[in-house]
C-alpha cells in the first residue's frame, strides 16, 4: 500500500470516529456496531506499515501510533464516550461567551465540529479539558509560528546528526548474538543451563536499560512527535500551544510511578486508563475507591502497554514468545505495588515529623537507585529480544549524514 493508500484509511477511520461522536448520543447502538470497521481499518493500516524497510524502527514505532490510535478512537466511542453536548461544554470552558444567541449558537456549531476533529487527533487532549495529566508545558505555550519552526528545527538536527554518530557503527548480528543471547536477559531467576548472573552482566543491562531509557533514549520517538509538529504548524493545521514537550523530566525517576506517569511520554495514557477505569467500575463492578480497584487498573494499563508493544514487535517481523513485551511490561504494576507499599511503611514510620533537608534527599537517592536497578532486570526482558531478532544493521536513522559525508571524503 502507498503512502496516499495509508492516509486515506487514517482519515476515514478518523472521519467515521468524529461524525458518530458529532451525530450519535453516549448510549447509540451505532457506537459499538461501528467498532468492527475502527478495528478493520486500524489493522489494515498496521499491516501496510512497511515503508522504511531500510531503516528497521520507524515502522515498529508508526505501528505503535495506529495500534494507539486505534484504542483512542475505541475510547472516545464506547468506553470513554463523548458526545457533542460534552464538547459543547469543554468549549464553554474554553471560550467566552458570546452576546448574542444567534451568534452563540453559529459559533458554538463550527467550533464544536472543530473540537470534534481536534479531540479526535489528538491523543493526550492538549488544551481542553481531557487533556492527560503532568503535561510539561513551555514556552511553545506563548511562542510565534516562526520561533516555534525555527527552535523545532534546529532541534530536530542536533538530536538527528548525534543520533546518526551514535547509531553509525551498528553491532554487527555476530556480536549481537554474542552479547544478547536466549536467556541473558535475566539477572534474576534465570534459566536452567545458564550460569549466574555477573556483574559484567549486570552492567550490560544497565547501559542497556540507560541507552534505551535514558537521556537520550526517547529522542527517537522525539524527533518523530517534533517532525509532525513542524508539519502541523508550518501548514497552519494547529498552534504551537498544541505542542507541548512529549517527554518530561528524567529528575523525576526517583520512582516507578515518576518515571512512568511524569517522565516517559502520556501518548497513550488517556486510552489506556479510561479502558482499564471502564473494565473495574462498569464491567468488574470493583468497589471504588478500593486498594483492589486501584490495582487492577494499573495492571489493566500495562497489559495494554505490552499488547501496543507486541504490536510494534510484530511489524518488526518476531511475535510471543519471541516478543518479550509480556514479561516485561506487566512486572512493572508488580514492581510500582511494590513501591507503594514501602513507602507507606516509611511514611508510618516516619510519622508527622516535618521533613528535614536530608530526609528529602536521601529517599531521592535511593529510589533513583531503585528505579534504575529495576530497569536493568526488567527492561532487558524486552530489549535484548529486538536486539537478538532485529537485524542489527537497519537499526539507524534513515538517512545517514555521516555515510554521505564519508561518501563524499572517500570521492574526494
Amino acid at each position: 500500500m502507498t503512502v496516499l493508500g495509508i492516509i486515506t484509511l487514517s482519515a476515514i477511520q478518523t472521519a467515521v470516529t468524529s461524525l458518530l461522536i458529532y451525530y450519535t448520543s453516549k448510549r447509540s447502538l451505532l457506537r459499538p456496531a461501528v467498532i468492527p470497521i475502527i478495528a478493520l481499518t486500524t489493522y489494515k493500516t498496521w499491516s501496510a506499515l512497511d515503508l522504511f524497510g531500510h531503516t528497521q524502527p520507524l515502522n515498529p514505532l508508526m505501528a505503535a501510533i495506529v495500534f494507539g490510535f486505534g484504542l483512542h478512537h475505541f475510547n472516545l466511542l464506547c468506553t470513554g464516550a463523548i458526545d457533542v453536548d460534552d464538547l459543547k461544554e469543554d468549549i464553554r470552558k474554553s471560550f467566552p461567551a458570546s452576546k448574542s444567541g444567534q451568534d452563540e449558537l453559529e459559533i458554538a456549531a463550527r467550533t464544536t465540529f472543530r473540537r470534534t476533529m481536534y479531540i479526535a487527533t489528538s491523543i493526550r487532549g492538549i488544551g481542553t479539558s481531557y487533556e492527560v495529566k503532568n503535561i510539561t508545558h513551555g514556552k511553545e505555550k506563548f511562542e510565534s509560528r516562526l520561533n516555534f519552526l525555527i527552535r523545532n528545527i534546529g532541534i530536530i538536527a542536533a538530536k538527528y546528526l548525534v543520533l546518526d554518530i551514535m547509531l553509525y557503527k551498528p553491532l554487527t548480528q555476530e556480536d549481537s548474538n554474542r552479547y544478547f543471547y536466549e536467556g541473558s536477559e535475566y539477572l534474576l531467576f534465570r534459566p536452567e543451563g545458564l550460569p549466574p548472573a555477573t556483574m559484567q552482566d549486570a552492567a550490560k543491562n544497565l547501559a542497556i536499560a540507560l541507552f534505551a531509557c535514558g537521556p537520550t533514549g526517547p529522542w527517537y520517538i522525539e524527533l518523530q512527535y517534533r517532525a509532525v509538529s513542524v508539519v502541523s504548524v508550518a501548514l497552519g493545521l494547529s498552534t504551537p500551544a498544541q505542542w507541548p514537550e512529549l517527554f518530561g523530566s528524567i529528575t523525576k525517576t526517583y520512582t516507578l510511578r515518576g518515571f512512568w506517569g511524569k517522565y516517559w511520554h502520556q501518548l497513550f495514557r488517556w486510552p489506556m486508563t479510561s479502558i482499564s477505569s471502564w473494565t473495574t467500575r462498569r464491567l468488574l463492578r470493583l468497589p471504588r475507591p478500593s486498594v483492589l480497584e486501584r490495582y487492577i487498573n494499573l495492571m489493566i494499563v500495562f497489559v495494554i502497554s505490552a499488547l501496543l508493544h507486541v504490536s510494534m514487535d510484530g511489524r518488526a517481523g518476531f511475535w510471543p514468545p519471541k516478543s518479550g513485551a509480556f514479561r516485561c511490561f506487566p512486572i512493572q504494576a508488580l514492581g510500582i505495588m511494590l513501591e507503594d507499599g514501602v513507602q507507606e511503611v516509611y511514611r508510618r514510620l516516619r510519622g508527622s515529623k516535618g521533613p528535614t533537608v536530608r530526609d528529602k534527599l536521601w529517599p531521592r537517592v535511593i529510589g533513583y537507585v531503585w528505579v534504575w536497578g529495576f530497569m536493568a532486570c526488567v527492561l532487558p526482558l524486552y530489549t535484548f529480544p529486538l536486539l537478538r531478532y532485529q537485524n542489527a544493521a537497519k537499526n539507524g536513522v534513515p538517512v545517514s549524514v555521516v555515510r554521505l559525508v564519508e561518501s563524499w571524503v572517500r570521492l574526494e
